[in-house]
């Protein structure tokens, strides 16, 4: 009963997410939805596949996702220009959390140095809050994830 009310949770956050237009937003050239303002803020989890970073940026909620709704999901950003596409499309003063854990036995990690650094001045210059994880934070399948200022 608990799977499936998960289950139900994040297919309306995944609704809610890529389908909750509220208004029009400019990015250089190119016209992008806007995406809606959440109550938790986002998280942002970062992993390395074939020899490439990945980006999931889905809205905060008390629920944790699965290993596959981040890894796999329509949402999954296979570039760092991917990422600040979805960036740009979050409002002002939005908070960001990038967090670095272990969760069903899979490491999300930060990328390098440098690639933190871009997406961080990147999101200053969107007017964006960022949190980031400076070291590993164990998840258990099914728990909560508490919203952590790191500094």
């Amino acid at each position: 009963m608990r799977v499936a009310l998960l289950a139900v949770v994040l297919a309306i956050i995944a609704v809610t997410v890529g389908f909750g237009i509220q208004e029009e937003k400019k990015s250089g050239n190119n016209n992008v939805s806007a995406l809606p303002r959440s109550m938790k803020g986002y998280v942002l989890y970062s992993w390395q596949a074939q020899g490439r970073w990945n980006f999931t940026l889905i809205m905060g909620s008390n629920a944790v996702p699965s290993v596959d709704t981040i890894t796999k999901g329509p949402y999954v950003m296979k570039s760092v220009d991917a990422l600040k596409v979805q960036l740009a499309r979050l409002p002002k003063d939005e908070s960001i959390s990038w967090i670095d854990c272990t969760l069903e036995g899979f490491h999300f990690e930060m990328p390098p140095k440098a690639i933190v650094k871009a997406v961080a001045r990147y999101r200053k210059k969107l007017g964006l809050n960022l949190e980031v994880s400076p070291k590993r934070v164990p998840i258990e399948p099914g728990g909560r994830i508490y919203r952590l200022v790191f500094k």
